[in-house]
Order: structure tokens, then sequence, then C-alpha cells
């Protein structure tokens, strides 16, 4: 077995909560989502988080510096629009349903987990990936969930 598939049989063992990143793209006028699983909170002053997107993926140019996003961490219900947009093949039916809200255009998932709105700061490449440093602009919280979680390749419930 190599590195490249050792890395990621080790990652996938670790749980992550599950997360649905969504823009809005001004010059073509249409919203962009996918589903990731690497987001970390970076820094409380100011307050900031990062994202990390495939370069491959259709929302990549879609995400300048300067542009807003929206994280939306998913509950334990929300199985289906985790899938939805973390799928290739059904890239253009993630929008054709009623999980979603809006506020300044950039959707987020209704009745998620969280969902933090940031502005982007920062972009770096690295391989396959770019990092997006976000700087959080507004939070909403719904404690009322349960977090969907997903490890050892399938989705977990605490």
């Amino acid at each position: 077995m190599n590195i490249k598939e050792e890395f990621r049989l080790a990652l996938r063992e670790l749980v992550y909560p599950v997360c649905v990143v969504s823009t809005y793209n001004d010059e073509t006028k249409e919203n962009h989502a996918i589903t990731v699983s690497s987001v970390t909170s970076l820094s409380f002053e100011p307050p900031s988080i990062l994202v990390c997107i495939n370069k491959d993926s259709s929302i990549h140019s879609s995400l300048k510096k300067d542009s807003n996003f929206n994280i939306s961490f998913l509950s334990s219900s929300q199985t289906e629009i985790s899938n939805l947009c973390g799928t290739d093949e059904l890239s253009d039916k993630r929008f054709d349903n009623d999980f979603w809200d809006f506020k300044n255009n950039i959707g987020f998932i209704k009745n998620s987990q969280s969902v933090i709105s940031c502005t982007i700061k920062e972009i770096t490449s690295h391989g396959s990936h770019s990092v997006f440093f976000g700087d959080v602009v507004e939070v909403i919280k719904n404690s009322n969930t349960k977090p969907l979680l997903y490890g050892k390749g399938e989705y977990l419930d605490i």
C-alpha cells in the first residue's frame, strides 16, 4: 500500500462533523454547495475558521478573496442533504428541495446544528486543495439538535 492510500485510510478512521459549504457566484448568478469534513476553527481574535476545498470541485472558482460563504454544520437528521451535496452527479439538484434558506443570496441549511457565515480573507493553495481562511461575520445556533458525524466510512450518532 502506498503512503497516499495509508493516509486516506488513517483519516477515514477519525470522526468529523459533517458540514455543507455554500456560496453564491455574483458573476454567474448561481448557488453552489459541497459537503466537507475539513473545517477547523482558527482564531477567536478575530473569530475565524478555515475550510479546505478540492480545486476540482464546482464551488472552488466561486470562492474568492472578500467573497462570502456559509458553513452549515449538519444535524443528525440531515444525511440526505449531506449525500446530495457530496455527490458530483447530483450537483444540479442540490437546491431543488426545501432544505435551504437564503440570506444575501447565499444558501444555508435550515434546521442545521449551526451556521457560520464568513468573508474570505486569505486563500492558500496546497496540492489538490485550497485552504480558505474566513472571518466570521454571523453565527446561527440551533441548540435543539445533535450533530451529524462521519467516521470509519459511515455516519455516526452520539
